[in-house]
């Protein structure tokens, strides 16, 4: 892999960037698929995810913390506090690794192997940010990054209230249900 690794990498740094890499790529999955992620499976994979970010604050605690380990002395030689290093993988990693884990690695397991279905949802409450235009909450998904509806149709969004039903029609799998389309069935806004 002359491409990618520099040829005098050994196979833990190998491994160590393509974990990091994969951890990543997952991470945007919950941003940018159409993928609402079971509520049971997010439950499941954040114990996974748990388990991970207690053995990568071990690990870097270990490395950072050893004066000897090469990391340690990178990062000094850098001019870096390697204890500040460490304070950030605390606080960031569990965001990134409920991303990655928790929602995206169930949303690409979700990808492989659905088969077309229906979901009925009722609105929550609407709302509109960059990463979700024209978006709403709902209420049958709970958790972080899993409980909204994007990319409504901008007439249908400004006709939505709270309560009305709406019909995702996309893909089902025991992990979650993809949509790409949407039926209206219950808009309180219109019955007035």
């Amino acid at each position: 892999m002359p491409l990618f690794f520099k040829e005098v990498s050994s196979l833990k740094q190998k491994v160590g960037v393509s974990l990091f890499c994969a951890i990543i790529g997952f991470s945007f999955f919950p941003i940018f698929s159409r993928v609402l992620v079971n509520d049971n499976v997010i439950v499941t994979f954040s114990v996974l995810a748990i388990i991970v970010y207690i053995l990568t604050v071990i690990y870097f605690f270990i490395v950072l913390l050893n004066k000897t380990s090469k990391f340690h002395k990178n990062i000094e030689a850098q001019g870096k506090k390697p204890s500040l290093l460490l304070l950030g993988i605390c606080f960031l990693s569990p965001l990134i690794l409920y991303m990655s884990i928790s929602v995206g690695l169930p949303s690409a397991l979700h990808m492989l192997v659905s088969e077309p279905g229906q979901l009925v949802v009722t609105v929550k409450s609407k709302r509109s940010v960059r990463y979700c235009r024209n978006g709403m909450y709902i209420n049958e998904h709970k958790y972080f990054l899993n409980n909204e509806v994007c990319r409504i149709n901008k007439a249908d969004w400004e006709s939505l209230a709270s309560g009305d039903k709406i019909s995702l029609l996309g893909r089902k799998s025991y992990f979650g249900f993809s949509y790409d389309q949407y039926k209206i069935l219950t808009n309180k806004a219109k019955k007035k």
